[in-house]
């Protein structure tokens, strides 16, 4: 709602003042109020909004005129008209002079702790705080744990990253004493629990799909990850409570989270389950992430794996469909996130698809390699879709999926959930345990003679292509000899020498990096004795 001033000669209403329990009711609906000294204590209200209370009651802030993030415990002054959206009264400011800081005079409080890794932790503030007193490592205290440095986390001054002894699994109390925001507000014995989860792999869980590729690869870990614990579809709400929890204890819904930022909303376990669609924030529901019509249905064991389905809202949910995912750049429809369904720019494929965020490509691409293994030879009657055959991936998806593998790496995120469906169904992610095994499953390995078990020489598989910074070059050398892989361009003209030396028969790989290589086709030529192969290869930038 915005208010436009005239040069008629017609006078705006004076501001009405009024407690915060006043503005949050229908009595001044369409009103245009102030609140005084009102302090935040909810900067993340969801879509967007916070909560103010200057002593009366709660009182909720929109965005639909101003966006505003305010820091916990300040004090504002806000106008703006009253208005009635999403069942609740709330306070409309109109632009940035509707919101006036006040005074700060509460002590930062712990957003929440993450587990970076055994020996990191990253501990997150309500507000920005003060960095001498932030990196006192005496400032902090973690229970039968010694901390060793405490360092901001680059350009984030409301987050800093301790370094502890090595954590085992379980249940630690981080204590802060001494940390200050920057208006000398000062933390007192400020206590946060978290949890470590221990996300090492089992003794000899992959033994049998060691030093193997291919078709060979799939067959083993489909050996070791099948024949898992099936629960029904319905104690997917259960397990998502520790499959899918944020540090801070919210639901972890990767179409709405943004990671190192606020999201639009969050959702409380239990309280938001369910949603009703129409538009976002009104609940979370199950998302099977390898659509359920791929599959055939309500089939078990698939309707209820775990690695499959995701917490996610329920409007996301409906948008996404039973789409496949893909690349958009032209978007029908763009999530309060900037997740997108629109018409498919990877070559491949051109139909509708949907786009997640790029901090959870990479999430969502070992979960499909999981599912392509998993049910390798179980997929008899699975319709399929634009990206799959069965349990199969098509081409274009495999290419695009292994990119995202490469460009989001696994995260603790990951990890963590990766263990805590071990400890559900009893078998794990392979290509989250082990992401090397993605390339050794789908960046073929060279091919021998059928006749002779000989090895063949050439390029087998160059991937990404098109590329952009850098490509993995899988090849052959068929017996001891001087091995050269260079790269030409359209001229003929060498621009690179990646390989260059003398090699024993095997398989090998080998990286090509853009450099200051401009955009282009180019030629990656290997020279091993008297064999030889090309491949063309394509700089994207």
């Amino acid at each position: 709602m915005q208010a436009t001033r005239s040069s008629s000669g017609v006078t705006l209403p004076e501001v009405v003042i009024v407690s915060t329990a006043s503005a949050a009711s229908e009595d001044y609906e369409g009103v245009l109020i102030g609140v005084e000294g009102a302090v935040c204590t909810n900067p993340h209200a969801g879509l967007g909004e916070w909560e103010i209370n200057d002593g009366s009651g709660t009182c909720r802030v929109g965005d639909m005129g101003y966006s505003f993030t305010p820091i916990l415990g300040s004090s504002y002054d806000v106008i703006g008209p009253v208005a009635f959206t999403y069942g609740t009264f709330k306070i409309e400011p109109r632009d940035e002079n509707d919101v006036v800081w006040v005074a700060d005079n509460s002590p930062p409080v712990i957003d929440f702790v993450a587990v970076v890794s055994d020996t990191t932790v990253l501990v997150t503030f309500s507000e920005e705080v003060e960095q001498t007193s932030a990196e006192t490592s005496s400032n902090y205290t973690i229970d039968s744990l010694g901390v060793l440095g405490a360092e901001m986390d680059g350009g984030r001054f409301d987050q800093v990253l301790l370094t502890v002894s090595v954590m085992s699994e379980g249940e630690y109390t981080l204590t802060v004493d001494g940390v200050e925001d920057l208006y000398g507000n000062v933390m007192v014995d400020v206590s946060e629990v978290f949890d470590f989860v221990d996300t090492s792999i089992p003794e000899g869980y992959y033994d049998s799909a060691e030093g193997i590729g291919g078709e060979a690869l799939r067959a083993a870990l489909h050996a070791i990850i099948g024949s898992h614990t099936v629960h029904s579809y319905d104690y997917a709400w259960t397990a998502f409570y520790t499959t899918d929890d944020k540090p801070n204890g919210k639901v972890w819904d990767i179409y709405s989270d943004v990671p190192g930022g606020t999201p639009p909303y969050e959702y409380t376990f239990g309280v938001d389950q369910g949603g009703v669609g129409g538009q976002e924030g009104m609940g979370y529901t199950r998302e099977h992430s390898w659509p359920k019509s791929w599959f055939g249905g309500d089939v078990a064991p698939m309707n209820s794996d775990l690695f499959a389905l995701y917490p996610c809202d329920a409007h996301v949910n409906g948008n996404r469909g039973i789409y496949p995912y893909g690349v958009v750049t032209s978007p029908v429809w763009v999530s309060l996130n900037t997740s997108k369904v629109g018409p498919c720019s990877y070559a491949g494929y051109s139909g509708t698809v949907f786009e997640p965020i790029d901090e959870y490509k990479g999430d969502l691409a070992r979960t499909y390699f999981y599912m392509a293994t998993r049910y390798y030879t179980e997929d008899g009657g699975w319709p399929g879709s634009p990206m799959t055959d069965g349990a199969d991936l098509l081409p274009w998806a495999v290419d695009m999926l292994l990119e995202w593998h490469a460009e989001d790496p696994v995260s603790r995120k990951e990890l963590e959930r990766n263990a805590a469906i071990y400890s559900i169904q009893n078998n794990r992610n392979p290509f989250i345990d082990r992401p090397e095994f993605a390339i050794d499953l789908y960046v073929t390995a060279g091919t021998r003679d059928a006749a002779t078990g000989v090895l063949a020489a050439g390029l087998s598989r160059v991937w990404p292509n098109p590329f952009n910074p850098s490509a993995t070059v899988r090849y052959s050398v068929p017996e001891a000899s001087f091995v050269t892989v260079t790269l030409y361009d359209v001229l003929g003209q060498e621009v690179a020498r990646v390989v260059n030396s003398h090699l024993q028969a095997g398989e090998y790989m080998c990286t090509v990096e853009v450099g200051e290589l401009s955009n282009g086709v180019y030629f990656l030529r290997l020279h091993a004795g008297v064999h030889s192969d090309t491949k063309k290869l394509v700089i994207l930038k």
